[in-house]
């Protein structure tokens, strides 16, 4: 929490300094290697503009090739999901999308639109689902016989 808040702080001292506004990935940071199929991707954007201004956002995740940048793979490559017209600043990966796979690498990048128009791209981060994920125990199918088995 205390790496958040500095983090937060330290984005606030750049906008000042700059003037500019920009959006920010903050999570799944860069390089990460995670172990479940639906991570929580995490976004920061400040601006200035005080407005009736529609802001939505356009998350892109594709699959990398072997020593590709992730910047090169989301601009090249298909993406593997698409999601446009996201509102707030997170999303999970959803549980209709196909499934992350074990020892791959993913780049992730968001647009930032602004009534239907796209203004603004985030850098390109990445990352590898580094073990392979175990299937959830199966619901046992229930016999209505008194002869079925006993499950625990």
């Amino acid at each position: 929490m205390i790496r958040f808040t500095l983090f937060i702080l330290l984005l606030g001292l750049r906008f000042t300094s700059s003037g500019q506004t920009n959006l920010f990935l903050i999570g799944l940071p860069d390089k990460d290697t995670i172990d479940h199929q639906h991570p929580v991707f995490n976004w920061f954007y400040t601006s200035s503009q005080q407005g009736r201004d529609i802001v939505r956002y356009n998350f892109i995740l594709t699959e990398l090739k072997k020593n590709q940048s992730a910047q090169s793979g989301v601009t090249v490559n298909q993406p593997l999901l698409r999601i446009n017209g996201v509102q707030g600043f997170q999303l999970m990966y959803p549980y209709d999308a196909p499934k992350l796979e074990f020892n791959k690498r993913y780049g992730w990048q968001l647009e930032k639109t602004v009534n239907n128009v796209i203004v603004e791209k985030s850098e390109a981060w990445e990352f590898i689902l580094y073990k392979p994920v175990k299937e959830p125990y199966k619901y046992a199918v229930l016999s209505t016989r008194a002869d079925a088995t006993v499950y625990e």
